[in-house]
């Protein structure tokens, strides 16, 4: 990486292709893609204030950012567009973005565009930082083409040292991914600094599943304990490279819902620990989404819309349950056509699960529709119940109205035109919320 180190802001960033002479400009620096024939991907950067620190490999004492805070008209003393991904990973990239057309890559960067908002009640959110990240999908099987960027991204920028020497914005990170075909699950950490971004390839980072989905929580960096620290944001970028297409989903936030006030047990720089008895939680070793310690699941989930299946666009979902492995989930599904007609169709699933929309009911491919108006869809899910796959007991809520047997679970779901270059992925609509749900003890190790 090269490029000069003067005072002053940037005009943006321009992203062009070798041989290809049509950039896109952002704010923030001046970038050049250099790709296919190139040896390696680049970002030059000429002033980028924003993103003060200095990188390091990792390995060095297993800290990234060791250099104190930059005002706004310092020059940047390293590539610090060089913590978007680990040296490794640029190598890894290389190999992956072979084959793939300038405009696919343009459509990568576009995409990496969030617009942050903000939403009231005690829910899951993709807009809000959070201490608990899901991601509902990762794809990892580099021999058949697929493989999958996970990004997490600390947005606190306190550097106060506490008692512990460590930064008031310093998180520990425990990665959870969960094997989807055996729910497994590997565990992995890593140190975070304030104002940090982490991007990891998932087969590198965790090669013992090929697909599943992640849970990522905010321990303290001295004790390990999960903690309230409502900083954390996440997506996933997904490459497909047998059909030469790209699509991004964004991580679903869990905030720490406890008293900033009223909670007396805390690490030494100031975090509230979620699962300290007296700060409401319940000791279990677990992370509760029950609204005291972490945000609760949803009650309903929507696909908003779906456009009708046919020969070339097809649509499927991913579902993770809030119970794990022990319990088999039946998920009942309410399909509205064009014509505002309701089918309803169910299925059962133990852990995660990915189908297409057809294998749900063959609805997906007749929705009706007009000439003025284009055949599409909503579906609207519940849980029904789920049954312990020993014992066959049925899992039950206690809510403060009395019993409730909807289990917990949450969802993305994708649409693809076959032969084209145009793939998305959605987080699912929710509403409602479901108290005294639990991520599953063996999750925890």
């Amino acid at each position: 990486m090269t490029g000069s180190r003067e005072r002053g802001f940037s005009s943006g960033i321009s992203l062009r292709a070798a041989g290809h002479g049509c950039p896109v400009f952002f704010w923030g620096g001046v970038g050049e893609f250099l790709f296919e024939n190139s040896p390696r991907i680049e970002l030059h950067s000429d002033t980028i204030p924003f993103f003060p620190g200095k990188f390091l490999r990792p390995g060095d004492n297993g800290v990234r950012d060791t250099q104190p805070d930059y005002f706004l008209d310092t020059p940047v003393q390293e590539p610090a567009l060089g913590t978007i991904l680990h040296p490794e990973t640029w190598e890894r990239l290389e190999v992956i973005m072979r084959g793939f057309s300038l405009s696919v890559l343009i459509f990568l960067v576009l995409m990496g565009a969030v617009l942050m908002g903000a939403l009231a009640g005690a829910q899951p959110t993709s807009v809000l930082p959070g201490s608990v990240l899901l991601y509902p999908r990762y794809d990892s099987d580099l021999s058949s083409g697929t493989a999958t960027l996970i990004s997490a991204t600390n947005t606190n920028s306190s550097r106060m040292v506490g008692p512990n020497n460590f930064r008031k914005g310093d998180v520990t990170l425990h990665y959870y991914y969960v094997d989807g075909y055996t729910c497994m699950v590997q565990n992995k950490t890593e140190f975070m600094t304030p104002n940090d971004l982490l991007v990891v390839l998932a087969s590198d980072h965790n090669p013992m599943a090929t697909q599943g989905y992640l849970l990522i929580v905010a321990e303290d960096p001295e004790s390990g304990d999960a903690i309230q620290f409502n900083y954390l944001l996440g997506s996933s970028v997904f490459f497909n490279l047998s059909a030469n297409k790209i699509w991004t989903l964004q991580a679903i936030s869990f905030r720490g819902v406890m008293d900033e006030k009223n909670s007396p047990v805390r690490d030494r720089n100031g975090h509230i620990k979620t699962d300290a008895l007296q700060n409401g939680g319940n000791a279990n070793g677990s992370v509760d989404f029950d609204g005291k310690e972490y945000d609760s699941y949803p009650d309903e989930l929507y696909i908003d819309n779906f456009l009708q299946e046919m020969c070339t666009i097809k649509g499927s979902f991913c579902l993770v349950s809030g119970l794990g492995k022990d319990f088999l989930l039946e998920v009942s599904f309410l399909i509205y056509d064009n014509e505002e007609d309701i089918f309803s169709a169910s299925f059962k699933f133990s852990c995660w699960i990915c189908l297409e929309f057809s294998d749900i009911s063959r609805v997906v491919t007749n929705l009706g529709g007009t000439v003025k108006e284009i055949p599409a869809g909503w579906m609207r899910l519940n849980g029904v119940q789920a049954v312990h796959l020993i014992t066959g007991k049925r899992w039950r809520n206690e809510v403060p109205n009395g019993t409730n047997f909807d289990p917990p679970f949450i969802g993305a779901f994708r649409e693809r035109v076959i032969n084209i270059d145009f793939q998305t992925g959605r987080l699912m609509h929710w509403s409602g919320t479901q108290n005294g749900n639990e991520f599953p003890a063996d999750l925890e190790n």
